[in-house]
């Protein structure tokens, strides 16, 4: 059985044998990877099974690799590349990060935008 926290930055994968519950007590996230005889399975950190809930496997990470540029995002970035604004002024503005407003602002200079 395994703590949700120990895995951080790996994607959740919920197989047919992978159940995933959480004990609503003690504030735990758990597995089991077998079927479990019991409908509920005991917690193995306080042992109770009254407060145990079946849930969905969840993954840790809410990262956004692949959202698109839109053209009034595009529009600002272009100020950062001119220098009239910097990049982490414009991060802020746009909920994006300062490396990837810095490395668009690159492109877009480098391809002369």
């Amino acid at each position: 059985m395994t703590n949700l926290k120990s895995r951080r930055g790996k994607k959740a994968k919920n197989t047919n044998n992978e159940r995933w519950y959480e004990c609503q007590d003690c504030d735990f996230t758990f597995i089991t990877y077998k079927r479990v005889e019991r409908k509920i399975p005991f917690c193995p950190n306080c042992g109770e099974c009254i407060s145990v809930i079946e849930t969905e496997a969840k993954g840790v990470s809410t990262r956004e690799s692949y959202r698109v540029w839109t053209e009034e995002e595009l529009e600002v970035v272009r100020k950062v590349a001119k220098g009239e604004m910097m990049p982490y002024q414009c991060a802020m503005l746009l909920g994006r990060s300062k490396s990837s407003v810095s490395c668009k602002a690159r492109r877009l200079k480098k391809r002369g935008e």
